[in-house]
């Protein structure tokens, strides 16, 4: 009991006798929302030019074997893609040969069911006709 009375003394401990809080008074508390107030809604952006998406290479591809209904290589894609305007070359050094594996891999991936058929070699076709 002594040694509890020491460890309180020296913690500063008082005594529950004592009121630790102020007395209380008239005045209401002022009390805290449980829930914070709502914050202002966010502004929705919206821009005032929308440019069209532009089309993948594979895409543009499809596109122009659709419209010309021949069976072309990856180089005469690409020149007919960039003449009108519908795909161009980010600065790569073979795009011929980049749109070549991507049209194999989709024939590969898709078989098919893929939206490109190699009608002789080095030569692909759009096998799904564009809907008018």
């Amino acid at each position: 009991m002594l040694i509890r009375l020491l460890l309180m003394r020296e913690r500063n401990y008082r005594p529950a006798s004592e009121p630790t809080e102020a007395p209380p008074t008239d005045e209401p508390m002022p009390t805290t929302d449980p829930e914070p107030t709502p914050a202002k809604p966010k502004k929705l952006k919206v821009k005032a030019d929308l440019k069209p998406k532009k089309l993948s290479m594979i895409k543009a591809a499809l596109q122009v074997l659709q419209e010309r209904k021949v069976a072309m290589t990856c180089p005469e894609l690409i020149d007919v893609m960039a003449t009108e305007g519908l795909w161009v070359s980010p600065g790569g050094k073979t795009p011929a040969s980049t749109l070549y594996a991507a049209i194999g891999q989709s024939i590969k991936d898709e078989g098919k069911a893929s939206a490109f058929r190699k009608s002789e070699r080095g030569k692909f076709e759009a096998k799904i006709v564009a809907k008018e």
